[in-house]
Formats: C-alpha cells, sequence, structure tokens
C-alpha cells in the first residue's frame, strides 16, 4: 500500500513495523491515530480524542499554540502509554483544514510540436507531466495570493495529482504508446498560506517527531473510501466538522474539486438555541 505521504511503499523504506503517528487537529476534538502500513493495509494500533478548548481553534484555525501543542502531547502520551521507549512512533502526518485550504482544478495544454506522428515514450511522458506540473505551481499560487491578497512567497502546495490525460482530443489513462500534437493535462492541486504549515511543523517539532507530510483534509476524505479511486466511481464528499465544514467532489475517481466553509457544528448549535429561544411555547394548564 502506497500512502499519499510517503515516496515510496512501506516495503522499500523498511516502515512495515515501525509506528506511524497521524494527527488531526479539529476546532472540537482533537484525535491522534497510531497505526503500522503495509502491503496489506494500514494497522490501527491505537487511537485518542482530546476536546478542544474554546479559544484554542477557530474555525479550524489555530488561534492558541500552547495550548494545542499541549493537547497534542496529552493525546501523544495516551496512545503510546503501552508502547517501549525504542519503539515511540517518531514520524508523523498532519491534516490542515481552514477556510484558506484552496484546492483547484487547473488545465495544462502542452504542445508536442513536431513530434505529434511519434508515440509518446516513458521518458517524454515524465517531461510532460513534470512541465504540467511546473504550471500548476505557479499558476495555482498566484491565483490564491490574488485572490486573498497574499504574496505568492507566503503560499506552499500541499499536493498536486493528475486528475485526467487527453492526447489528440482523446481522454486516455496514459500518454505512452499514443501519437498526437495536443496534450491536455487536468490537475488537482491543494494550496496553504506558509503561516498555516509552519505551526503544523513547530507542533511536531514541540513532540520530537519527523513531520513526513501535511494533507488537506478534504482531500484525504475522499481517498479514504475503498473503491473511490475508481475510474466509475463519482461522488460527494461532506465532512461536518465542529469548525468547519468539508466538501470534495470525486469524478471518474480523480479529487477535481474541494471546498472548506468556515462554519460546522458550533455554528449549527448556536443558530439551533437561537431559534428555539424564539418560540412560543404552550401554557400548559393544571387541573
Amino acid at each position: 500500500m502506497k500512502l499519499p505521504f510517503l515516496s515510496s511503499s512501506p516495503q522499500k523504506t523498511g516502515m512495515t513495523d515501525e509506528l506511524l503517528l497521524a494527527i488531526d487537529i479539529g476546532t472540537e476534538v482533537l484525535k491522534v491515530l497510531l497505526f503500522k502500513c503495509s502491503a496489506s493495509g494500514v494497522q490501527i494500533v491505537k487511537s485518542a480524542r482530546i476536546f478542544q478548548q474554546q479559544h484554542a481553534m477557530r474555525s479550524g484555525v489555530i488561534r492558541s499554540l500552547n495550548t494545542v501543542v499541549e493537547n497534542c502531547r496529552l493525546a501523544f502520551n495516551e496512545v503510546t502509554e503501552t508502547v517501549e521507549p525504542e519503539l515511540l512512533p517518531r514520524k508523523v502526518v498532519m491534516g490542515i483544514a481552514g477556510e484558506l485550504i484552496h484546492g483547484v482544478s487547473v488545465v495544462v495544454n502542452y504542445d508536442r510540436e513536431d513530434k505529434g506522428a511519434q508515440e509518446v515514450d516513458a521518458k517524454e511522458q515524465k517531461n510532460i507531466y513534470s512541465h504540467g506540473r511546473e504550471s500548476v505551481y505557479a499558476n495555482g499560487r498566484n491565483k490564491l495570493a490574488e485572490k486573498y491578497g497574499m504574496d505568492p512567497e507566503d503560499i506552499e502546495v500541499l499536493h498536486v495529482t493528475v486528475s485526467g490525460v487527453e492526447i489528440g482530443g482523446m481522454s486516455v489513462d496514459s500518454l505512452i504508446g499514443f501519437t498526437g500534437k495536443q496534450v491536455r493535462l487536468h490537475f488537482y492541486a491543494s494550496f496553504a498560506p506558509r503561516t498555516y504549515l509552519d505551526a503544523l511543523r513547530n507542533i511536531a517539532g514541540n513532540l520530537g517527531l519527523e513531520l513526513m507530510g501535511i494533507v488537506s483534509q478534504p482531500y484525504a476524505m475522499a481517498r479514504v473510501v475503498e473503491g473511490a479511486s475508481e475510474r466509475t466511481f463519482n461522488g460527494v464528499f461532506v465532512d461536518i466538522g465542529g469548525g468547519t465544514t468539508d466538501v470534495a467532489l470525486v469524478q471518474k475517481g480523480n479529487v477535481s474539486d474541494t471546498q472548506i466553509f468556515s462554519f460546522g457544528g458550533r455554528v449549527f448549535t448556536k443558530r439551533i438555541a437561537v431559534s428555539y429561544t424564539h418560540l412560543t411555547l404552550p401554557t400548559i394548564h393544571s387541573v
């Protein structure tokens, strides 16, 4: 099994018996998972949930770093209380949400110039994909920077995935072996402000952990369901948390769009409370 935050399979990296940590810093609840990964799947060893203080988070954004670090430490101690010191996890993957986490679908056109009659080989496909990713990195960062009035240098790319490939007007799974002059690459990419990511790196450092990767939570949610990567799968995933609502759109097995809205359970609860205060209750007469 190849997880998105691993550069290669667990067998190649020798991580099949290594304990790893996953942290989801939610507005209401902080979740920590202790697990192992192998070719057969992910083995959950233990989990912990810590309810966050009201001042710790707001709409998925860390407001009190010290409070969140302490909550992470409490959860870490809970999941590792029976683990021998030499076996304690040293690496962590973290999820990130919030209204400034931005997912975009980008289409990159590539002209093969005078190679239209030649079949694409593995080397050329790699070069085409590399060209496409470079374009996504530049255009996506600039798009988000313009939207929120930020400097492009203050924005980092979380991950870039190919969501569709066309050559000569025909949709294909791989370019290798096909001919055609015009190539169109469809990418999904997610970006986040550097400040957000630095806060997560700070937390990992305070816990003495190596940060393996940071994953956009809507993207992770859309990838976790069995069969969601199949070409025949289309669907919408909605995750209503305490401070944010995450939405992911999957088309033909690929995540094509994500949105994170800065409202969740806290807002719903307040709205219900306000609505009920305006209700006129019936008068009950005693007999």
